[in-house]
């Protein structure tokens, strides 16, 4: 902010501008107005009074006098320089809105009385308006024309009454709505009006001979605001449940924001480098590619075996490549579409692959715990496997090819909790030798993202920590690109990182944090070069626009923002789509801005247009059954309007009320997780159970019934459930522990002791339970265990909590362990441990 907050004795209702921005004014509810530098905050004049609430503040042309009128029945001339009270007109009732024509020529006041007058700039007690028009209903909205010649009244009735100052006559037009006109404007020519409404269009009319000149210009909901743009021949509307103004050609009336609606859904998208291409891709194993300049053009398909997990443009652009679930990666030539031949292949699914600076090597990470890079013409590899210790879910590779960066990332399907005493790793390997060139750094949370800069000097990492943790093992920094050495101290965010990226150049680096808070940096020094760039979510991305100037983020609740680089300023306030936003990104050419959402569309926001949404007071009216009147009073809403604009939004936008599959799907999900976490089981269960129809296999739905259930002690079902879980190929040591720990409280040892026995097996190939909840199940179910088995799980355990001393989770196992042998005060001082870590 460029000054300290502007205050008055009460709520600030109206703001203005002089004509050359030097100076503001504000008027309140109280009555009170007054005059500030705009760039210093400064007062220019003392308090000016009212003694109802301001209605409207408006300069003179010129900018030597403020115009104010107020509910205390007068308008008001001061002076601009001096606050010297200049002119007091009265009028018999509430004065609405006061504005000079813009030759300041005269004063117009638009009064509670139904009539519009004309006042001299400069009026005397003696003064007598001009009684220009008078109207049979309360005027909402008025505008006069840029010519000075019209004066248009929007009213509440829907009619649009328009007075030509030069003819002293109101007009014969057919201006009209079926209800309250919201808003009127002129185009910069005076010939036509625009004019918004309650019944869901905007409308442009013909001043000269008094027609609509466009058939109505459907919203799905009333229209707050109708604009013309500088240039006459495009419009300005937004709605109230606005995520964007909608911009329309005059000579067409066709809505200037392209979508594409897809039949397969779409997680990726990614441009080429120089903008050219547009690609997409997601679970349907399918790669989309769009001319960048037309959209709306057929894509190329090209066929991927499974989901994909990663899209990457070779840095030519001449090439892309796919990778996910199949356990190898696809190259193709973009434009013939033609694949690569070679097997780029894993032995588990790629999350993350990434070209070189050539284009002629590729780097690779997997769910398989390697890191591998391979020749792009061959697929051969360009050196051996580099082994980890979990799941690599970040990689990035040097220009020339030399060395790429890793980081891993523990998640619950992983068997590998409790071999170590980190989630997390960041490693620096020689591609020649798979060997590593430093040690590897270890932290307690997974990380999330690295990269290297331009030229391979510098690494950033994104890494959570706890949510005090800003600098919690200096986890999300800059290091040395060469030695993995710290150059910087942590990015302060609180709660760590969850993105984080270089600029093209490599000088900047950009941080999307857990604290609802975006920076930028200096790569080379950490020290901020932007303020805090604040959101009302934590953060789940950030990109950088192609040119540097710009940068785009999104939230873990799917609202899309762009950022100015030199000013640290908003240029999209927010999108937010009707469906969660999947990815987003920023046009190379146009700057516009993309999204792909869950409803399987991809669309394009223009830059220059975008707004934060204006929904709260339509979805307030419906939820309270009340709304704001004319005069700032709450009153209630008729029941059968209520229902007229239901079924009118209905008939004027079908689309809007379209459910997909997904949409209802995902509907349920939210209602099911809230009636869950709220512990309401019954109606949990029964959403669950809708969810359960739709996909019986899924473990994690039959988890959350089962618990459910449990709750309202249907203990038969409740296992059936867990057993049907406990039989899926995606189940997990979690769904084992709660199936056995359930069947141990229903006493159904027979079933129990083989699937604890095959579990607890040594030569069992494959296990559900990890070595930890192997053990704790063992001990906190003891009709299934007798006493030589506790003496060994005992053993175990002391053996392990020499190996990991501070593992909280070890502490615990050894705690109960030594309670079942009966060493009470060896388990009470080991738990004390536990409590003091």
């Amino acid at each position: 902010p460029l000054t300290d907050e502007i205050q008055l004795g009460g709520a600030i209702h109206r703001v203005a501008f002089s004509s050359d921005s030097r100076l503001v004014a504000a008027g309140d509810n109280l009555g009170n107005v007054r005059i500030w530098q705009a760039r210093t905050g400064q007062p220019v004049s003392g308090v000016l009074s009212h003694t109802d609430l301001v209605r409207a503040v408006s300069f003179s042309p010129n900018g030597k006098h403020l115009l104010t009128c107020s509910h205390d029945r007068t308008a008001k001339v001061w002076e601009t320089s001096s606050g010297k009270l200049l002119a007091t007109m009265k009028h018999d009732d509430k004065v609405r809105a006061a504005f000079y024509t813009p030759d300041g020529e005269a004063i117009i006041t638009i009064c509670w009385d139904q009539f519009a007058r004309e006042w001299p700039i400069l009026p005397t007690e003696m003064t007598v308006p001009k009684e220009l028009v008078e109207v049979d209903n309360f005027a909402f909205s008025f505008a006069i024309s840029n010519n000075s010649r019209y004066i248009a009244l929007g009213l509440w009735d829907g009619q649009i009454s328009v007075f030509d100052r030069q003819e002293q006559a109101t007009l014969e037009t057919e201006f009209q709505h079926d209800k309250i006109v919201t808003d009127i404007s002129f185009s910069p020519d005076s010939r036509l009006l625009l004019s918004a409404s309650n019944d869901f269009t905007a409308r442009v009319w013909d001043i000269g001979n008094g027609k609509a000149i466009t058939p109505p210009l459907p919203h799905g909901t009333p229209v707050q605001l109708a604009r013309f743009a500088s240039d006459s021949q495009h419009l300005l509307t937004l709605a109230q449940n606005a995520q964007v103004v909608r911009v329309w050609d005059l000579a067409t009336m066709e809505r200037n924001d392209p979508q594409i609606t897809l039949n397969k859904r779409i997680d990726l998208m990614e441009f080429s480098p120089s903008g050219t291409f547009l690609a997409a891709a997601g679970r349907a194993g399918r790669v989309l590619i769009w001319p960048g300049d037309d959209l709306t053009a057929k894509p190329r398909e090209l066929i991927h075996p499974g989901p994909v997990f990663d899209l990457q443009f070779s840095p030519d652009g001449k090439r892309i490549a796919a990778a996910g679930a199949s356990s190898h990666i696809r190259i193709w030539d973009v434009e013939t579409g033609k694949r690569l031949p070679g097997d780029f292949r894993h032995d588990a699914e790629i999350g993350c692959i990434r070209f070189n600076g050539n284009g002629q090597l590729i780097a690779s990470g997997s769910f398989d715990r390697t890191a591998r890079v391979w020749h792009v013409e061959t697929g051969e590899p360009a050196g051996p496997s580099m082994p980890h210790r979990h799941r690599v879910h970040s990689i990035d590779i040097t220009p020339d090819g030399s060395r790429i960066v890793t980081g891993t990332f523990w998640t619950q399907q992983d068997d590998t909790r409790n071999e170590v005493d980190f989630d997390g790793e960041l490693g620096l390997w020689e591609v020649r030798t798979g060997k590593p060139l430093a040690d590897i750094v270890k932290f307690s949370r997974g990380v999330r993202h690295v990269e290297f800069n331009r030229d391979g000097t510098l690494i950033a990492t994104a890494v959570q920590t706890s949510l005090f943790g800003a600098n919690e093992e200096s986890s999300s920094r800059i290091w040395n690109g060469v030695t993995l050495a710290p150059l910087t101290e942590p990015f302060d965010h609180s709660g760590g990182l969850r993105d984080v990226a270089f600029n093209p150049d490599g000088t900047l680096v950009a941080t999307a944090g857990v604290d609802a808070v975006a920076r930028v940096w200096n790569a080379s020094t950490g020290e901020p070069v932007t303020k805090p760039l604040k959101h009302t979510r934590g953060l789940q991305t950030v990109k950088w626009s192609q040119d540097g100037q710009r940068l785009i983020t999104k939230q873990r609740n799917g609202v899309s923002r762009v950022w100015d680089l030199a000013s640290g300023e908003l240029v999209v306030p927010g999108i937010r789509r009707t469906a969660f936003t999947r990815d987003n990104a920023l046009h190379p050419k146009t700057g516009d801005v993309l999204t792909v959402d869950n409803n399987r569309q991809i669309r394009t926001t223009s830059i220059k247009t975008a707004l934060e949404p204006y929904d709260v007071r339509a979805l307030s009216s419906i939820i309270s059954g009340q709304q704001i009147d004319a005069t700032s009073g709450l009153v209630r809403v008729n029941q059968v309007e209520l229902r007229d604009a239901w079924h009118r939004m209905k008939n004027s936008r079908p689309d809007l009320f379209e459910v997909s599959a997904d949409q209802h799907r995902s509907w349920i999900m939210r209602q099911a997780d809230r009636a869950f976490q709220s512990s309401q089981w019954k109606a949990a269960n029964t959403l669950l159970d809708s969810l359960i129809a739709l996909a019986p296999d899924d473990v994690s739905f039959r988890r959350k019934r089962a618990t459910c259930l449990a709750h309202l002690h249907q203990w038969n079902s409740a296992s059936s459930d867990l057993a049907h879980a406990f039989s899926m190929n995606d189940a997990n040591s979690a769904v084992a522990t709660e199936h056995f720990i359930l069947l141990a409280q229903e006493n159904r040892l027979a079933q129990l002791r083989p699937l604890i026995a095959a579990e607890l097996d040594p030569a069992a190939k494959k296990t559900l339970l990890t070595k930890m909840n192997k053990l704790m199940l063992s001990l906190v179910v003891p009709q299934a265990t007798d006493a030589e088995t506790v003496t060994r799980l005992h053993k175990t355990a002391e053996a392990m909590v020499l190996q990991q001393p501070n593992n909280n989770d070890v502490l615990r196992v050894t705690g109960l362990a030594r309670m079942r042998v009966g060493q009470f005060e060896k388990a009470r001082e080991i738990l004390t441990q536990v409590e003091d870590n």
